[in-house]
């Protein structure tokens, strides 16, 4: 969720419900879930995204 602002995104608390990967920018609404730390990128920081979708492309998506 590459979000600039927003309030608590339902959307990222479903993905988080079914166990998925998630990024999301570091505004305050996603630092008000208790996510890991990796899981953030910098605000605007597109670089940062691009390292962190690879990397999670890398590792796959969870098996069912």
């Amino acid at each position: 969720m590459p979000s600039y602002h927003e309030g608590l995104p339902i959307a990222l608390l479903e993905a988080i419900s079914y166990d998925l990967p998630v990024l999301v920018s570091d505004i305050p609404a996603h630092k008000e879930v208790n996510l890991r730390q990796e899981w953030f990128f910098k605000c605007g920081d597109i670089i940062e995204l691009r390292e962190k979708l690879a990397l999670l492309f890398e590792k796959g998506l969870p098996e069912e």
